[in-house]
């Protein structure tokens, strides 16, 4: 929806269709309800529809982020301006700053979803780490811990060096 908007025309009434939404959206995505939905349902086209296993629900996170910080960092700054009408009835007009913000709110709300969810006492127990002592060939959840967090930083570093480039600079050999 927001590379919808920024191909749009600029909306001179930008200001007074968005103003206020950025607070209700950060109340009603952010928070479950005491049953585990949040404060508003998704349209059913954003309702996902696949039963993934772990290991592609992990991949599926990292693609789409990738994707959307690869969008994030090239788009046109100018998003304020350009509006949509929500099909959520609470939220109304919003700009596109608005809508991006529900992204990050919106895992938010399932990270506090997944920690109830693991709080209750019959919550299965993760099985046992190895120690150094016992010779295993799978990676302890400390060592990929750090490995995450070794290639995060490099990812950082890297996207730190080419995120302030110019077109000029990009093609410089």
């Amino acid at each position: 929806r927001v590379a919808e908007m920024v191909e749009s025309e600029p909306d001179p009434e930008w200001q007074t269709k968005s103003e206020g939404k950025l607070a209700i959206v950060m109340e009603l995505v952010a928070n479950p309800r005491p049953q585990g939905q949040g404060g508003v349902r998704a349209p059913d086209e954003l309702v996902p529809d696949q039963n993934w296993d772990r290991r592609t629900g992990i991949q599926e996170v990292y693609n789409v982020h990738g994707e959307l910080r690869a969008f994030l960092q090239t788009m046109d700054r100018n998003i304020k301006e350009r509006t949509m009408e929500s099909t959520i009835p609470q939220f109304g007009w919003m700009n596109a700053h608005d809508w991006l913000y529900m992204l990050p709110l919106h895992v938010v709300r399932h990270t506090k979803q997944i920690a109830k969810v693991q709080a209750d006492p019959n919550y299965p127990a993760r099985e046992p780490v190895t120690t150094d002592s016992e010779a295993s060939p799978i990676v302890s959840d400390e060592e990929l811990e750090v490995l995450i967090a070794d290639i995060d930083n490099a990812q950082d570093t890297l996207m730190g060096l080419i995120t302030g480039v110019s077109e000029e600079q990009w093609y410089f050999h």
